[in-house]
Formats: structure tokens, C-alpha cells, sequence
């Protein structure tokens, strides 16, 4: 036996079928004023929705642009401190200067807001690319 809905072979007392979750023992339910449709879960779930990826693209900005804008200001920053041997510093030691900007904070006396800042914005963008790669 068949799924009328789908071909799925199906066993002879299943009430359900196995593949499109259609009604076995109903053969026609579509009348005028009552008509079921089935969507197409592959299809449906399958297709990145505009918004999602709108919202994917927005984080990665966000993300991967205050990360650059992180690396220039270090950069310049550790320049303005101790020379060429900062930027070596802040090029191969990127990740920990980035981690302890407290350091900053001891040895110039201000407080580094706007690491803190950029930091912010890129933690919302990494969030965004989250929940824009949720129907991925």
C-alpha cells in the first residue's frame, strides 16, 4: 500500500504516513470552504530567511570590523608607549593584549572605555551572526 499524498510505501494498518504525516484512511478532505495544504518542511526550513541573513551580515560588520578597529588602535596605542617593539609586541601578542587592557589602564591612568566599548559592539555582532546562522 502507498501514501495517496506522497507514494511513501506504507503498511497496511498505519493510520499516519511515515514520510508527510498524511492521514491514510482520509482520502479526500478539500472541499470549498475547507481546504488542508501541506508545506514542504525541506523546502520551508531549508531557505535562509532575508531577515536571518540581513541580521548574519550586520553581526559580521560588527564583529570582524571592531576587531580590525581593535588591532589599528593597539597598535597605535603600544606605538605611542614603547616604540616599534610595541607594535611587534601587539601584532604577535595580539589576543593577550586585547584580554588585559587593564595594562593600558595602569600605565596610562585612564580608564580604557573605548576598548571596552568596541568590545560591546563586537560581542553584539558576534551575537547577531548567532542568531543569524541559527537556521543554517
Amino acid at each position: 500500500m502507498y501514501c495517496h499524498h506522497c507514494g511513501f510505501e506504507v503498511k497496511e494498518n498505519d493510520v499516519f504516513c511515515k514520510k508527510c504525516g498524511t492521514n491514510l484512511h482520509i482520502k479526500n478532505i478539500n472541499s470549498a470552504n475547507h481546504k488542508l495544504t501541506k508545506v514542504n518542511s525541506e523546502t520551508f526550513y531549508n531557505k535562509p530567511r532575508t531577515s536571518l541573513v540581513a541580521l548574519k551580515v550586520v553581526g559580521a560588520i560588527f564583529f570582524y570590523g571592531m576587531g580590525i578597529v581593535l588591532l589599528v588602535y593597539s597598535v597605535l596605542f603600544y606605538y605611542a608607549l614603547w616604540g616599534i617593539w610595541g607594535v611587534i609586541g601587539t601584532l604577535v601578542l595580539f589576543p593577550l593584549v586585547e584580554i588585559f587592557p587593564i595594562v593600558a589602564w595602569i600605565v596610562t591612568g585612564d580608564f580604557p572605555g573605548l576598548i571596552f566599548a568596541l568590545w560591546g559592539i563586537g560581542i553584539i555582532g558576534g551575537v547577531l551572526m548567532g542568531i543569524g546562522s541559527s537556521r543554517d
